[in-house]
């Protein structure tokens, strides 16, 4: 913006003035035939990253722990283990006090919605052997 100070005022300027011409050159804009098939916006940079900045608190923080305990919590089927995620979490924030990393990781209440709005389905629950002995477990995979 800085090498253009007046790009938003002419912008504007020729909105309000010339809306005839802008109408006309948008009506006769070829748009390819590929582009009607799409029923999704295409994939690009600037798609990421308005995505990856509109995140909210919570799911950035369930990211983080499942990237954090990735080993820990992925079955060989590939399935997260989300009750032991949570586990982990909590034994984190109780390990480490100057640590505010999972401050904003969902309740329990909210962990389904949350792990559906990053992209994980929920599956079956299943029993899984602990050190504490066997435990039922919540398990998503994306």
């Amino acid at each position: 913006m800085d090498a253009h100070p007046g790009y938003y005022p002419d912008l504007y300027d020729a909105m309000r003035n010339h809306a005839g011409e802008i109408l006309d050159w948008l009506l006769n804009l070829h748009i390819p035939e590929a582009f009607f098939g799409m029923t999704r916006a295409p994939h690009t940079e600037a798609k990421s990253r308005m995505e990856e900045l509109s995140k909210s608190p919570e799911a950035l923080a369930l990211e983080d722990s499942i990237s954090m305990f990735s080993d820990q919590i992925t079955d060989e089927t590939g399935q997260i283990n989300v009750t032991i995620l949570q586990h982990l979490v909590r034994e984190h924030d109780q390990n480490d006090f100057d640590d505010s990393t999972f401050e904003d990781f969902p309740s329990t209440r909210a962990l389904k919605n949350a792990m559906m709005r990053v992209g994980y389905q929920p599956e079956k629950r299943k029993v899984v052997k602990t050190k504490s002995g066997d435990r039922r477990c919540s398990f998503y995979s994306k």
